[in-house]
């Protein structure tokens, strides 16, 4: 925890209002009987209160520092 990490993938849910204020990352080709990668966590949620253009499908690339 508190490592600075760079992590990639499609957006699978977009939270803009609400309290939310990010969206989920999942890691592109995970899930299912092909998992890229079986042995990972797939899934991160990015709080990113300024993401506003960010939506469900889009692949993108973020940094920041990891917290729990």
């Amino acid at each position: 925890m508190g490592d600075t990490v760079i992590t990639q993938g499609v957006v699978t849910a977009a939270y803009k209002t609400g309290g939310f204020n990010g969206f989920y990352l999942q890691t592109a080709g995970s899930g299912g009987e092909n998992d890229a990668t079986p042995d990972a966590s797939d899934g991160i949620f990015v709080f990113a209160p300024s993401a506003t253009d960010v939506a469900v499908g889009d692949d993108v690339a973020v940094k920041g520092t990891v917290t729990e």
